[in-house]
């Protein structure tokens, strides 16, 4: 399966953001800056390969991704029971701005409901046990970001940690976007 990748517009955010120049990462890459500036301004398009390389070199950058996932996790974990109705998930996703919220059955991580979940079920009285998604993966919370990485690729996408064999924190996409290394 292809990873889906950023468009070209949040590239440029990217690279500005971390103050670096087109110079500076075409030369980095062993491009020339000239093909970087056509692909910025859209007038090439590179193979997957060549922009999943400028990609990953900005992700890289932006983060140190040997830093454990627990510096990035939100540690305020919302769980739902599976027998919580799809309509009362859709209305907590949708105030707390959640693309998907892990499901418990008793202290057993059984399962996650996620927005398309949620939006592809024609009956929202449904308990959620029976709409559910397979449960998000769990890991360590001082597992570094580089290994988990490409887990993260789409909204809906969520890894929760733990220390000590207790649930500790949740990351999903945008912690990996949006939150830097402490």
């Amino acid at each position: 399966m292809i990873e889906p990748l950023p468009d070209v517009a949040e590239i440029i955010r990217l690279r500005q953001t971390l103050g670096i120049t087109q110079q500076q990462l075409a030369k980095n890459l062993n491009l020339s800056r000239g093909t970087l500036a056509r692909i910025e301004s859209k007038k090439y398009n590179p193979s997957y390969s060549k922009f999943k390389k400028i990609v990953d070199y900005l992700y890289d950058k932006k983060y140190d991704i040997n830093k454990p996932l627990v510096e990035i996790c939100s540690k305020n974990i919302l769980f739902l029971s599976k027998n919580t109705s799809l309509l009362q998930a859709i209305k907590v996703m949708q105030e707390k701005r959640f693309d998907a919220i892990p499901i418990l059955d008793g202290s057993t991580l059984r399962g996650k409901i996620t927005i398309f979940d949620a939006l592809n079920s024609k009956n929202r009285k449904v308990k959620l046990s029976s709409v559910m998604s397979e449960a998000p993966p769990t890991v360590p919370f001082d597992t570094p970001i580089s290994q988990v990485r490409n887990f993260l690729t789409k909204s809906g996408d969520c890894l929760i940690l733990t220390k000590k064999g207790q649930y500790y924190g949740i990351v999903d996409p945008w912690d990996l976007i949006t939150k830097k290394s402490k």
